[in-house]
């Protein structure tokens, strides 16, 4: 017999049929005793209290709200209802959980209780219900879908021998009654636990009704007048009734505990960051120019000099701040850049094409969509994110709470970013633009419990219905001017109070959507090129530039031709977070809906409205004017590249990524016959609040590969040698830029200790060589993603190039641009060289048999 049965028959056996005995006397008063010990100041309640009816039992679960309280004396004391004897704790049968902020450290354990010593579990077992620490409830949904599904598949064996409603009997006692069991504790979980156990429900129907797997499910469910998994939820965790909800409840300090335990980002050792960057120089300038910066850098780096002083400037900030470097690169590589943001700093994601051609197939995808993002937003919303790792070391988390309901906010000489997602009131809508035209839609019921895929589905119906004109001034193009320009105009802009409550419902709202008008058409070979810049820019103020609000983190951009992604304004976060939400929802859109919903009356969409005089006007024209010629000179291209994937490079044992960089070196030298500074991203997320610092893919070694592969004289052994040389070069970089020893942010970090020091700039930062390792002509980014698409952004540099891959197991995509006023850059062209070298580099080393280096 089942735990939970026996448990019910031990409980129904006081209460079979019978004569009842006379009551017991009452028990006579329990003697005095010395008042209770109080709970010390710092000891707050998270849990639930509860008494039997014979009074054997009190629990209580409490957090501290003090870091260091486990440093103090904790009193647990459990008392007996009804007599004044105390319990004695049995080791063997006691486990306990610490549900608090960070739980105990080590050197730093839970309090003895008496005299024996407490050990947190990692989960318990209470009535029959598993609880871990962070309450995420994940071990209690797979227990019970795991039990049900067994209990299934015996019952599966006694189908021919019962009739329907035996059958249904035995379901509901054996299946069901598991997934009823304590569910009040499921609510506000993320839907991807719901559906394992609507899962068990499916199966249940299907067994009970005779149906095969591919038959849908609903008009079974509705049949027997089963109530979807998420209802039977919702209507036993109604606040009506006795059992209120658990899961839901974040447990706070989750996240804050994960961060606490993340290292702080070191200060590299000076000399090893100046000798490595001589060695950066190498390649990329003349000899009597390294020579020159030779000296400087022996100037710089003397006992006593002015790099001694810049370093323990940096080491001093390093103890005071969480990250010494974050606030620094917010503001100097954002906040402070002046540039619009379209184009020359918030990447675009390029999507699947889905297979619509309509209104109604867009808006039900962009439904199924905005269902998708707000069932990630729960698992933000409960500090429920799984914790990313690199290399087995937790990653920092930080970004993933930036990209929600938060917006740039444009100022005269610095922007600033605002996150409404931590404020006492969380915004509670997103922003849904057509036709220019903007909208406030609350995307979740009254309840807190997130609208259903059909209920956004009619709201944006009626959005569509109410925006068939074109609007004649479209307000968002002013956001993609320069940033000096926007500041000015939007200062003007909010002046009036009626414009000041929609743009800052704009900026507060969880994240935007636009519904786009159909692109015009184009043949397939530069499709994915036209849908790519549509996501960076719009296409310019005749067609959907004015259907975005820049500023904003996150904008998803659905239009009506199946073309679909996302622009994001990069200052709040990177781009893995991103394509981790971008994954998420693509692969819950791939999902068939559980449940049609019942069709309960919403308001209507709030219109945004926007006095416009001339003055805005003015603002207006100015912007489509900029943006238009920043349209026009922006050249990209996608490139699929089918002819293998990440898979080859690894079955040589060789670095996906560093392949690839590797392929970039030789693409941009025999298109120019030099090797130019190059920047790929690298992570500090190993880091607390860590962001990005630089893999220099031009070295010694990649340089000696590029200048020997063309070179006849050369055999084909040795340039085989010399391209493993430079992919485990460009790996030995990669790791150490990733453990924060690389050379740029520290290079960045002594240069701005300078002027916040007030001391002359050391000539290391006024030397050519310097100007031209940070002049980056190939700006890269691996942005690896399960899902088929493809990041792109503008390059960094007049002259220069935007690169950024998804290299899939057996393709890459690549997104390439550059700037038409630049002569000498053409981004077709390197993805033709692009295309070649890596078809010459898989040749290569298919032709030379593997030595050890």
């Amino acid at each position: 017999m089942a735990e939970s049965e026996r448990q019910e028959a031990a409980g129904l056996a006081g209460l079979s049929g019978g004569s009842r005995p006379p009551p017991p006397p009452p028990p006579p008063p329990p003697p005095r005793r010395s008042p209770r010990p109080a709970l010390p100041q710092d000891f707050a309640p998270l849990g639930w209290e509860w008494r039997s009816r014979g009074g054997t039992m009190l629990a209580l679960v409490a957090r501290s709200m003090v870091k260091s309280s486990l440093n103090s004396p904790w009193r647990c004391e459990l008392w007996l209802g009804g007599s004044d004897s105390r319990l004695k704790l049995n080791p063997t049968k006691t486990e306990v959980l610490c549900l608090s902020r960070s739980g105990p450290r080590e050197g730093n354990p839970l309090p003895a209780f008496d005299g024996v010593p407490l050990v947190p579990a990692s989960e318990v077992r209470s009535l029959g219900v598993l609880l871990d620490p962070s309450l995420t409830m994940e071990a209690q949904v797979a227990a019970a879908a795991r039990s049900a599904f067994y209990h299934l598949r015996l019952i599966k064996q006694l189908v021919p021998f019962l009739e329907r409603d035996e059958l249904a009997t035995v379901i509901h006692a054996l299946v069901t009654s598991r997934l009823d069991y304590c569910n009040a504790l499921y609510m506000g979980l993320p839907l991807c636990l719901i559906r394992k156990l609507q899962l068990v429900q499916n199966a249940a129907a299907r067994l009970l009704m005779g149906l095969p797997r591919w038959e849908h499910i609903q008009p079974a469910l509705k049949a027997l007048h089963w109530l979807p998994i998420a209802y039977r939820i919702k209507f036993k965790a109604r606040p009506s009734r006795l059992v209120k909800p658990v899961a839901f409840r974040k447990l706070p300090g989750r996240y804050l505990a994960h961060q606490e335990g993340l290292p702080s980002l070191p200060v590299p050792p000076l000399q090893q960051t100046l000798d490595h960057y001589l060695l950066a120089l190498q390649p990329i300038v003349s000899e009597e120019e390294l020579s020159h910066t030779r000296q400087l850098v022996e100037e710089f780096r003397k006992p006593g000099g002015a790099g001694e002083r810049l370093q323990k400037g940096l080491e001093r900030r390093a103890r005071k701040h969480e990250n010494w470097l974050s606030d620094w690169w917010l503001k100097t590589a954002y906040l402070e850049y002046r540039l619009p943001v379209v184009v020359h700093s918030s990447p675009g994601v390029v999507l699947p094409k889905q297979d619509f051609q309509d209104r109604q197939g867009q808006l039900r995808f962009a439904a199924k969509l905005i269902e998708g993002a707000l069932d990630f937003k729960t698992m933000i919303d409960n500090e429920t994110l799984p914790v990313e790792s690199l290399g087995g070391k937790p990653l920092c988390m930080n970004q993933y709470y930036q990209i929600l309901s938060s917006c740039r906010i444009p100022g005269p000489k610095r922007d600033s970013v605002v996150n409404y997602a931590r404020g006492k009131k969380p915004s509670t809508h997103i922003t849904v633009v057509h036709n220019f035209q903007f909208f406030e839609l609350d995307v979740y019921s009254s309840d807190g419990s997130p609208l259903t895929t059909d209920q956004i589905f009619l709201q944006l119906e009626k959005i569509w219905n109410t925006s068939l004109q074109t609007n004649k001034e479209p307000i968002g193009i002013l956001t993609t001017n320069h940033r000096n320009s926007w500041a000015k105009a939007y200062n003007n802009l909010i002046k009036d109070k009626t414009n000041k409550e929609s743009v800052r419902s704009i900026e507060k709202s969880i994240f935007t959507v636009c519904l786009d008008a159909p692109m015009p058409r184009v043949s397939d070979d530069i499709y994915k090129s036209r849908v790519a810049a549509q996501m960076l820019h719009g296409g310019g103020s005749r067609w959907n530039s004015g259907n975005r609000w820049f500023d904003k983190t996150l904008q998803f951009i659905i239009a009506e031709d199946g073309s679909c992604g996302l622009v994001y304004e990069h200052a709040p976060s990177e781009g893995p977070p991103l394509i981790a939400l971008v994954d998420h929802v693509v692969e819950y859109t791939r999902k068939p809906e559980l449940v049609r919903s019942p069709m309960v009356p919403l308001p209507m969409p709030k219109k945004l409205r926007f006095n416009i005089t001339p003055e805005i006007k003015n603002d207006i024209e100015k912007a489509k004017q900029n943006l238009n010629i920043m349209v026009q000179d922006l050249d990209i291209k996608v490139l699929v590249f089918h002819h293998f994937g990440k898979n080859f490079p690894k079955s040589e044992k060789i670095s996906p990524d560093a392949f690839i960089q590797v392929a970039l070196q030789l693409a941009y030298y025999r298109m120019y016959g030099e090797v130019c500074a190059t920047y790929e991203s690298a992570s500090l997320r190993m880091f607390r609040l860590g962001r990005t610092d630089t893999i220099r893919s031009a070295s010694v070694d990649s340089a000696a590969f590029v200048a020997a592969m063309d070179d006849s004289g050369k055999q084909d052994q040795e340039k085989a040698e010399l391209l493993r040389r430079a992919t485990q070069a460009h790996r030995a970089y990669t790791d150490r830029a990733i453990n924060g020893n690389a050379i740029d942010r520290h290079l960045l970090g002594l240069k701005l200790q300078a002027i916040e020091d007030l001391v002359s700039m050391p000539e290391l930062f006024m030397d050519t060589a310097y100007a031209v390792a940070m002049h980056f002509n190939l700006s890269t980014s691996q942005v690896p993603a399960k899902t088929d698409c493809v990041m792109c952004f503008g390059p960094v540099v007049p002259d220069g190039y935007g690169v950024c891959y998804n290299p899939m197991a057996d393709h890459i995509n690549f997104a390439i641009s550059a700037f038409n006023s630049c002569a000498e850059t053409n981004a077709a062209r390197l993805a033709h060289y692009l295309e070649k070298a890596l078809l010459d580099m898989r040749l290569l080393l298919q032709s030379s048999p593997k030595s050890k280096l």
